[in-house]
């Protein structure tokens, strides 16, 4: 009985000694990657650059494993693509190897991923801009932050809005995708103001005091497309549209349409420069058939039988 549990223990003894061993063994989270990398590469053919670039990127950690083999251009360009768990990656001739994943990964995939997304496909990591992350794309970027969540910008759009200084410009953050605007246009909203282009008029954005009083006038259907940005003058700002000036009033704290023949009368004595001012009213019946419109100093009448004067 003595020898039995002698012998007992000693298993126990060697087994756990066995176990230690195997411990101690445990290969580092990087060779368990490289033998995950093995296993898709086996099952899905995961290998070359995008295969290089999993594993040399923890792509276990912030790809997850493969979903897909790896696909290609169907218009010769030669790139190639592999989708995984929680992004994709991407090798194109030009560019290199480069993965997409997270937010940027959900919208870039949301609109048709390597084969159909507008901004096409990645050109650079994803990196910090102030107050958010942004990726470039062949076509354009894709752009995230905490409040915006995120949306694309391409185009003509993306230029101006990069030119004004993209993220710190005054419109901020784009807060959807660019759509489909009046008379084949497009328009895109941002965290402060929207950017609207035309053909005719090209992209310019429109904000503020301005934006609204645009807005409620017909916006892009009755007043047309913005022609220039917002531009300073003595007490104010002004933006010209197709119909019309909007002019922002600093002293009124109101920004009111010029438009029409009382629109021309205004331009012809120096406009926003001149002698009248900046309108502190929007245009107005007078009575016995005359329209009105208050100035700083002064006001412009217009009627269909006398045409305009100043008041």
């Amino acid at each position: 009985m003595k020898l039995k549990s002698t012998v007992i223990a000693a298993a126990v003894t060697l087994a756990l000694a066995l176990v230690g061993s195997e411990a101690q063994a445990a290969p580092p989270r990087s060779v368990e990657a490289s033998r995950d990398a093995q296993v898709a590469a086996s099952i899905f053919g995961s290998s070359g650059a995008i295969g290089d670039y999993w594993n040399s990127n923890s792509g276990w950690y912030w790809y997850g494993q493969p979903t897909s083999s790896e696909y290609g251009a169907w218009d010769g360009s030669g790139w190639s693509a592999q989708d995984f768990e929680q992004g994709t990656i991407v090798w194109s001739p030009r560019f290199g190897t480069y993965g997409v994943r997270g937010a940027i990964y959900q919208d870039w995939s949301g609109d048709g991923g390597a084969y159909f997304a507008h901004v096409g496909l990645p050109k650079t990591e994803e990196h910090d801009v102030p107050g958010g992350r942004v990726q470039d794309f062949t076509s354009g970027w894709i752009l995230w932050s905490p409040w915006s969540g995120a949306h694309p910008v391409r185009g003509g759009i993306a230029g101006s809005w990069w030119n004004a200084g993209g993220p710190s410009s005054a419109l901020g953050y784009p807060l959807e995708a660019e759509g489909y605007a009046y008379r084949n246009g497009a328009s895109q909203k941002f965290q402060r103001g929207y950017y609207y282009w035309s053909a005719g008029t090209g992209t310019h954005s429109v904000r503020g005091g301005i934006l609204g009083r645009w807005d409620a006038m017909g916006g892009v259907y009755q007043y047309g497309y913005p022609r220039t940005e917002e531009i300073w003058a003595p007490g104010g700002t002004y933006q010209l549209f197709e119909a019309g000036t909007v002019v922002w009033n600093g002293a009124v704290g109101n920004a009111f349409g010029v438009d029409g023949g009382i629109g021309s009368a205004w331009w012809n004595n120096g406009g926003p420069n001149g002698r009248l001012g900046l309108p502190r009213t929007g245009e107005y019946y007078s009575g016995f058939g005359v329209w009105a419109q208050s100035f700083d100093h002064g006001t412009v009448y217009w009627s269909s039988t006398r045409g305009t004067w100043i008041g």
